[in-house]
């Protein structure tokens, strides 16, 4: 998977911008929450003595409340995988208010139902990177473009071990790669990067093996070699257990015609998906797990 290391965060803006929707605010309304519930917001009430806010506050308070408890009602609905059910609640609260983190909610419960509109209203509200965006919107070409020209630009020989890493997962998340030399080039790249971390030669790359060897499984199943992705990504699995392996698993598995491990893998995906929908956890590059759900979903194969 993409590393996020400071040095090189390819799709910052873009994760920035889900997380700055999806989430904001979240932790300050907890807390502000709590406060009023104990009567201490604003200061040194007592116990059951409120402290006195003004009516724009009240109201604004008011507010996000409705909007937390209609978050949780959603999430409960992802959990129980009652994807309609969470549209229901969303469309109730957009009925009377405006508001991008439930739309943006609505927008994945529509997606994991199979709506294209899902797709398109995430990237509508998510905003940013517009690769991806277009990926929401189902639309591939301009993705594999700029995954083409990334491959072309890097220098095998002079790239870090990050950029070599990054590079390829772009590689990974692409569905299809027109040019067979450039996908070659993408696993050279990926291996480039798990011999660095294995060997140490560079400090920073040695604490990244899970990371880079879950971008080389992926790329392994995109050039169709299946064994050595499904070993790859299982051995990144066991360093640390990353909903991205399952999903390249299930890829995997489903094309070596393993159907029973392919619907272990699949599981363990969706349910990571449905208990982290509409919560804090899960959130980092979700959208890009949602779009190998889809491919899941869809039973593409390259």
């Amino acid at each position: 998977m993409l590393e996020t290391d400071a040095v090189s965060r390819r799709h910052l803006l873009f994760i920035v911008g889900f997380l700055a929707f999806l989430f904001g605010g979240f932790a300050l309304w907890g807390t502000v929450e709590k406060a009023i519930e104990r009567g201490s917001f604003g200061g040194f009430g007592s116990i059951g003595d409120p402290a006195p806010v003004g009516a724009d506050r009240a109201a604004f308070l008011a507010e996000r409340r409705k909007q937390f408890q209609t978050r949780k009602q959603m999430a409960v609905s992802g959990k129980a995988g009652d994807w309609r059910g969470a549209v229901r609640i969303a469309d109730t609260y957009l009925a009377r208010n405006e508001d991008a983190n439930i739309r943006l909610l609505r927008g994945e419960a529509l997606f994991r139902l199979g709506d294209n509109q899902g797709g398109i209203a995430m990237a509508e509200v998510s905003g940013g990177e517009e690769g991806e965006a277009e990926l929401l919107r189902g639309r591939t070409r301009d993705y594999e473009q700029k995954t083409r020209d990334a491959i072309r630009r890097t220098d095998e020989n002079k790239a870090t071990a990050l950029d070599a890493n990054n590079t390829a997962w772009l590689a990974a998340f692409t569905p299809v790669i027109s040019e067979p030399e450039l996908l070659t080039k993408a696993v050279a790249l990926a291996e480039k990067a798990v011999r660095s971390a294995r060997s140490g030669e560079d400090a920073q790359a040695a604490g990244e093996l899970a990371t880079y060897t879950n971008t080389l499984g992926g790329v392994y199943f995109r050039a169709g070699r299946d064994r050595e992705a499904i070993t790859t990504l299982l051995e990144s699995e066991k360093m640390r257990p990353d909903p991205f392996n399952a999903a390249f698993l299930t890829l995997a598995y489903r094309r070596a015609g393993n159907t029973a491990a392919e619907t272990t893998w699949r599981d363990r995906l969706e349910t990571h998906l449905d208990d982290t929908y509409a919560t804090r956890d899960g959130q980092l590059y979700r959208h890009q797990l949602l779009l190998l759900w889809r491919e899941i979903a869809d039973g593409k194969q390259e």
